[in-house]
């Protein structure tokens, strides 16, 4: 009894696993690979640990690989972006002797700039699916926005900070902002009317900490005005998300 309990606990397990595969390949091959594990653990004379072990990793390595088939396009696009946009200061760097990157600056530019693409083909992955490959300009045009904006926000107070400095403490009420708008997001499923209301939240928050920021800290115009500049960011990009709204609405089955 124990070892068939034992053999059904990693079947659970190794059938949540095979749900990362890509979904036309799950839709076809999960069931069949699930019962091909079971019978395997079944047919094993020394217990099923070892062989689900291997059998877990061999699985997991697979679906990187489908993944990565997969995603190919959108993993060049994304590189290319990347370098293009790296290019900039590198190439002033040779004219200019105020620009004065590290290879460290260069790395954490390059991986903040693939973190935003990545994030952007996420959503507008789930825009595909949702909507059977129909365009929806005002979701993508949300989407690219929002992700911009988290770049920006995040890149603006590394370089030099919105209060003050790119040391000053205070910078990290920013944070905050985007922590809302990240479990805004991951609650909405990207839906677009849950991601209208995550972008409006995170306009609120936005607007608090610029009145924190002007009350308490600092008033200063450029202070000011790249808050202002962020809080009618997210604003534009809640409104067009609901402008999204009816162009993804799943039909009534």
């Amino acid at each position: 009894m124990t070892r068939k309990v034992s053999i059904r606990r990693y079947c659970r397990v190794y059938a949540r696993l095979v749900q990362l595969y890509p979904r036309e390949f799950r839709e076809c091959f999960a069931a069949p690979m699930v019962q091909t594990f079971e019978d395997a653990l079944r047919e094993a004379e020394a217990g099923p640990f070892v062989p689900s072990c291997g059998m877990f990793a061999e699985t997991f390595l697979h679906i990187i690989r489908e993944r990565l088939t997969m995603h190919r396009r959108q993993l060049v696009r994304i590189l290319l972006v990347t370098a293009a946009v790296l290019a900039v200061p590198l190439v002033a760097m040779q004219f200019s002797a105020e620009v004065n990157w590290s290879p460290g600056d260069v790395l954490i530019a390059g991986l903040m700039l693939i973190a935003a693409g990545t994030a952007y083909e996420f959503v507008a992955g789930r825009l595909r699916r949702e909507t059977d490959g129909v365009a929806n300009t005002p979701y993508r045009v949300a989407g690219a926005l929002a992700v911009l904006g988290a770049l920006a926000l995040v890149w603006i107070n590394l370089a030099v900070g919105i209060i003050g400095n790119e040391g000053d403490a205070a910078n990290l009420l920013y944070v905050g902002v985007l922590i809302v708008g990240l479990i805004g997001a991951l609650s909405a499923r990207f839906e677009p009317a849950g991601m209208e209301r995550a972008l409006w939240a995170t306009t609120a928050a936005q607007a608090l900490v610029t009145g924190v920021t002007v009350t308490l800290i600092s008033s200063d115009g450029p202070t000011l005005a790249m808050n202002g500049g962020f809080v009618l960011l997210w604003a534009a990009a809640a409104m067009l998300f609901r402008a999204a709204r009816p162009a993804v609405a799943r039909p009534a089955r």
